[in-house]
Protein backbone atom coordinates (compact mmCIF):
# COMPACT_ATOMS: atom_id res chain seq x y z
CA UNK A 1 0.00 0.00 0.00
CA UNK A 2 1.36 3.42 -0.90
CA UNK A 3 0.77 6.64 0.94
CA UNK A 4 -0.75 9.70 -0.65
CA UNK A 5 2.32 12.00 -0.89
CA UNK A 6 0.18 15.13 -0.75
CA UNK A 7 -1.45 14.13 2.53
CA UNK A 8 1.96 13.28 3.98
CA UNK A 9 3.46 16.56 2.81
CA UNK A 10 0.69 18.55 4.45
CA UNK A 11 0.06 16.64 7.68
CA UNK A 12 2.99 14.30 8.33
CA UNK A 13 6.20 15.14 10.14
CA UNK A 14 9.06 15.71 7.72
CA UNK A 15 12.53 14.37 8.44
CA UNK A 16 15.19 16.97 9.23
CA UNK A 17 18.74 16.30 8.08
CA UNK A 18 22.18 17.86 8.30
CA UNK A 19 21.48 20.47 10.92
CA UNK A 20 24.58 22.65 11.19
CA UNK A 21 24.61 26.13 12.64
CA UNK A 22 27.13 28.28 10.79
CA UNK A 23 26.54 31.82 11.93
CA UNK A 24 28.95 34.30 10.40
CA UNK A 25 29.37 37.51 12.36
CA UNK A 26 29.92 40.99 10.99
CA UNK A 27 32.41 41.73 13.78
CA UNK A 28 35.13 39.71 15.51
CA UNK A 29 34.58 35.99 15.63
CA UNK A 30 32.04 36.10 18.45
CA UNK A 31 28.74 34.31 18.17
CA UNK A 32 25.27 35.80 18.58
CA UNK A 33 24.05 36.09 22.16
CA UNK A 34 23.39 32.74 23.83
CA UNK A 35 19.64 33.37 24.03
CA UNK A 36 19.51 33.84 20.22
CA UNK A 37 21.41 30.60 19.62
CA UNK A 38 19.01 28.89 22.04
CA UNK A 39 15.99 30.26 20.13
CA UNK A 40 17.42 28.94 16.84
CA UNK A 41 17.96 25.51 18.42
CA UNK A 42 14.38 25.44 19.75
CA UNK A 43 12.91 26.69 16.47
CA UNK A 44 14.62 24.30 14.05
CA UNK A 45 12.63 21.14 14.99
CA UNK A 46 9.37 22.99 14.26
CA UNK A 47 10.26 22.83 10.56
CA UNK A 48 9.10 19.21 10.59
CA UNK A 49 5.65 20.67 10.02
CA UNK A 50 5.13 22.13 6.57
CA UNK A 51 2.94 24.93 7.94
CA UNK A 52 6.03 26.35 9.71
CA UNK A 53 7.91 26.95 6.44
CA UNK A 54 5.41 26.97 3.57
CA UNK A 55 5.82 30.74 3.07
CA UNK A 56 9.64 30.58 2.92
CA UNK A 57 11.11 32.39 -0.10
CA UNK A 58 12.65 30.36 -2.92
CA UNK A 59 16.29 31.03 -3.76
CA UNK A 60 16.63 32.21 -7.37
CA UNK A 61 17.49 29.64 -10.06
CA UNK A 62 20.75 31.43 -10.85
CA UNK A 63 21.86 30.95 -7.23
CA UNK A 64 20.30 27.49 -6.88
CA UNK A 65 20.40 25.38 -10.07
CA UNK A 66 18.71 22.44 -8.27
CA UNK A 67 15.70 24.66 -7.59
CA UNK A 68 14.80 23.25 -4.19
CA UNK A 69 16.45 25.73 -1.82
CA UNK A 70 14.42 28.16 0.27
CA UNK A 71 15.19 30.69 2.98
CA UNK A 72 13.35 32.41 5.79
CA UNK A 73 14.02 34.60 8.80
CA UNK A 74 14.23 32.66 12.05
CA UNK A 75 11.39 34.05 14.22
CA UNK A 76 12.67 35.82 17.31
CA UNK A 77 16.34 35.39 16.33
CA UNK A 78 17.20 39.07 16.19
CA UNK A 79 19.19 41.28 18.52
CA UNK A 80 20.60 44.74 18.91
CA UNK A 81 24.30 45.27 19.51
CA UNK A 82 24.85 48.88 20.57
CA UNK A 83 28.26 49.00 18.90
CA UNK A 84 27.51 47.30 15.59
CA UNK A 85 23.76 47.47 14.95
CA UNK A 86 20.68 45.28 14.60
CA UNK A 87 20.99 41.68 13.36
CA UNK A 88 18.66 38.92 12.15
CA UNK A 89 19.28 35.23 11.43
CA UNK A 90 18.39 33.59 8.09
CA UNK A 91 17.88 29.85 7.64
CA UNK A 92 18.60 28.27 4.25
CA UNK A 93 17.26 24.76 3.64
CA UNK A 94 16.57 22.34 0.80
CA UNK A 95 13.12 20.80 0.36
CA UNK A 96 12.92 17.20 -0.88
CA UNK A 97 9.19 16.86 -1.55
CA UNK A 98 9.29 14.03 -4.08
CA UNK A 99 10.56 11.48 -1.56
CA UNK A 100 8.37 9.54 0.81
CA UNK A 101 8.58 10.61 3.53
CA UNK A 102 9.59 14.09 2.37
CA UNK A 103 12.51 15.73 4.17
CA UNK A 104 14.35 19.00 4.71
CA UNK A 105 18.09 19.53 4.68
CA UNK A 106 19.49 22.52 6.51
CA UNK A 107 22.06 24.24 4.29
CA UNK A 108 23.14 27.01 6.66
CA UNK A 109 22.19 29.69 9.11
CA UNK A 110 23.47 33.18 8.39
CA UNK A 111 23.57 36.35 10.45
CA UNK A 112 22.55 39.45 8.51
CA UNK A 113 23.10 43.01 9.65
CA UNK A 114 19.70 44.64 9.22
CA UNK A 115 20.58 48.13 10.48
CA UNK A 116 23.79 49.95 11.33
CA UNK A 117 24.03 51.76 14.69
CA UNK A 118 23.32 55.10 12.95
CA UNK A 119 20.19 53.65 11.31
CA UNK A 120 19.02 52.27 14.66
CA UNK A 121 19.47 55.68 16.33
CA UNK A 122 17.63 57.36 13.44
CA UNK A 123 14.76 54.85 13.67
CA UNK A 124 14.55 55.43 17.43
CA UNK A 125 14.53 59.19 16.90
CA UNK A 126 17.70 59.52 18.96
CA UNK A 127 19.71 61.39 16.33
CA UNK A 128 17.58 64.53 16.45
CA UNK A 129 19.03 67.58 18.17
CA UNK A 130 17.45 68.61 21.44
CA UNK A 131 14.98 71.51 21.07
CA UNK A 132 16.29 74.90 22.16
CA UNK A 133 15.02 76.04 25.59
Amino acid sequence: MTRDPDAWAIWGDWDLREFRVQIARWRDTTHPPDDVVHRVDRWWPRLRQRLEWWAAARVSRQNDPEGNQRWMWVPGADWLDDDTGYFRVQCFFRVHEAENPPWLECSKFRTVQALTPAEVRRADGMDRPEPAP
